[in-house]
């Protein structure tokens, strides 16, 4: 007869330590992969009222683990959807780009980076220059923001990032306010402009006064937005002297925006290293600002 090998428990404090080193191996085992274990942060749907478009709009807010209770203020980044998604797009039960708070919390857990609040504004309409979904973000949205998160209120700690029409809704944003952003993500993005167009947009932009690090992605085979849209922009900014980082796959436009990982972890991680003092304890800031009026680029 075959003789079997049964492993025994000769008590329960020896059974107590194999479990927790086969814990432990586990765990560690997570902490070497591409995912590492994270502490999860909620998810807010406030509907906010807006004086400019006249209606309440829905707004997705994802706050970092341990926000409640770490009495800290934090960056904030805010997210902009394709024109057929909306701000659940990046965070929530079934979102359309993939889970954005699942990839920076796994960056967070490596060490990777800081923990930030993501904003994602529900923006169906293009954002150009004095229109109605333009003033509604800055108008409506930011002081919103501001007056019930505590984000750090300056614009070295504030960036905007989008994908496809939300490419091209932040690009339009960062040159009609460089005051208020100092890092900007577009990935895949629509944006459709000239150099004569790009000229007559940024004339009016102070890149001494108010530097903007530039971050874009485009895959070469994206017959939705076309490849050499991004490659115009990006050699626009780089003839001006800014400062850029442009990504390159050979995705097409879909994969671009639905690949999560692939494309927004790198972002991610070069914000990380691109914003100055990441996280700060709170500080007495005073009334927090209701108008567009009262927001600064220092409180």
């Amino acid at each position: 007869m075959k003789q079997k090998h049964i492993l025994i428990f000769k008590n329960q404090s020896t059974k107590t330590y194999f479990f927790l080193f086969i814990v432990l191996l586990l765990l560690g085992a997570l902490m070497m992969s591409s995912v590492a274990f994270a502490i999860e942060g909620t998810v807010e749907f406030p509907m906010i009222k807006s004086e400019v478009l006249g209606s309440e709009q829905e707004l997705g807010v994802y706050l970092p683990p341990g926000y409640a209770t770490s009495g800290q203020a934090y960056t904030v980044m805010y997210l902009f959807h394709g024109s057929a998604g909306t701000d659940r797009g990046f965070f929530g039960p079934q979102p359309r780009y993939g889970h954005f708070d699942e990839i920076v919390e796994s960056l967070v857990a490596q060490g990777r980076m800081s923990p930030m609040i993501m904003v994602a504004p529900n923006m169906p309409g293009w954002l150009y220059a004095g229109n109605s979904w333009a003033n509604y973000f800055i108008q409506d949205i930011m002081p919103f923001v501001e007056q019930t998160y505590r984000t750090i209120r300056d614009r070295e700690h504030r960036g905007i990032m989008g994908g496809s029409k939300g490419g091209g809704d932040v690009i339009q944003l960062v040159f009609m306010r460089p005051d208020l952003f100092s890092v900007m993500g577009a990935y895949a993005a629509a944006h459709y402009l000239s150099l004569g167009q790009l000229e007559q947009l940024t004339k009016d932009y102070d890149a001494a006064k108010y530097p903007i690090r530039f971050w874009i992605y485009h895959g070469r085979n994206d017959t939705a937005v076309p490849f050499a849209d991004s490659e115009r922009f990006v050699a626009f900014v780089k003839g001006k002297g800014w400062e850029y980082v442009f990504e390159v796959s050979n995705g097409d436009h879909f994969t671009i925006i639905t690949s999560t990982l692939d494309v927004i972890e790198p972002f991610f991680l070069y914000i990380s290293k691109s914003m100055v003092n990441p996280l700060t304890a709170v500080q007495p800031q005073g009334k927090l600002a209701t108008k567009w009026g009262e927001i600064k680029t220092n409180h």
